[in-house]
């Protein structure tokens, strides 16, 4: 079991509750200690000190202290309910700055956010903390929608057969080992919105699809077999055209809540540091969505 520790980056609202309290349940299930940080910025604190700087009262110690007592308060719940064994970390200095130094002082084997509902794609993810957070980030990384109310029971792994795809897997074993598992594998052919006009024919179209579908056929049948999963209770899906709009109709119809995917994506579809169809899926999902990389070796 490649998870040692948790940490759970939290600002204190309701939905970076929910993911502390999702982070509990898994550091309970894994049986390793989680640690709840919180990061007060230097900006906040320095535009509270240019406002209020004629005012002889200490409001930044104020504030800090609050912060902790906050916390404190988050984590004598968590351990009455959980019974997990939780540190707490207070940290002031730039935002993504401090989560990534705190999760590389820790090893943190699962970095846990609190993300916000589907829909909210370009104003709300796009430049937001969890998205600067992820784009730096060399761990796996949990954004959580939702307050928890057991473990995950369904869980969606959409698959590129690269590196990242097995690891995925593992991380569902390490996290959700009860779960109901389902793979995914969306192919598309290289320039096809093109191929007609280049000439071929619809019967050679068809027989290419057909190729590319046996191909990833006897790939997700290698996967299974490299991860030793269980062929019984796994369903696998090999679908073709758009990725995104394949994992977010499967992630309804089998009301899975965790999606769990590779950071990057491949070749043309790979869009900044996290891939565009990651980016997407991650922004728009219904559920938890879990990104991982390929870690290091």
């Amino acid at each position: 079991m490649f998870i040692h520790n948790l940490l759970a980056a939290s600002d204190l609202s309701s939905l970076s509750r929910h993911a502390a309290e999702r982070a509990a349940l898994i550091a309970c299930r894994l049986d390793v200690p989680l640690s709840i940080q919180h990061v007060v910025s230097h900006g906040a604190l320095e535009s509270l000190r240019h406002l209020l700087e004629r005012h002889p009262e200490d409001y930044r110690q104020r504030l800090l202290d609050e912060a902790r007592e906050e916390l404190e308060k988050l984590a004598a719940g968590l351990v009455a309910r959980h019974g997990a064994k939780i540190g707490l970390q207070l940290s002031q200095g730039q935002v993504v700055d401090e989560i990534a130094g705190y999760a590389d002082a820790l090893d943190a084997g699962l970095l846990v956010m609190g993300a916000h509902g589907e829909g909210q794609l370009s104003e709300r993810f796009y430049g937001s903390t969890l998205e600067r957070v992820l784009r730096g980030a060399s761990r796996p990384l949990l954004a959580v929608k939702h307050a928890p109310a057991v473990e995950y029971r369904r869980v969606l792994v959409p698959i590129d057969f690269s590196d990242r795809s097995l690891h995925a897997v593992r991380m569902v074993q390490a996290i959700a080992p009860q779960a109901q598992l389902s793979l995914l594998h969306a192919y598309q052919l290289p320039f096809e919105g093109k191929l007609f006009q280049l000439g071929v024919g619809e019967a050679m179209h068809a027989e290419m699809l057909d190729a590319l579908h046996e191909e990833a056929r006897q790939r997700m049948d290698r996967l299974m077999s490299e991860a030793d999963l269980d062929r019984t209770a796994t369903s696998c899906s090999l679908f073709h055209g758009d990725p995104v709009r394949h994992v977010l109709e499967q992630q309804q119809t089998q009301d899975c809540d965790l999606i769990v995917m590779g950071k990057r994506g491949v070749g043309r579809l790979e869009s900044w540091l996290v891939g565009s169809v990651t980016r997407h899926i991650l922004a728009q999902a219904a559920c938890d969505t879990l990104i991982v990389d390929v870690p290091p070796a």
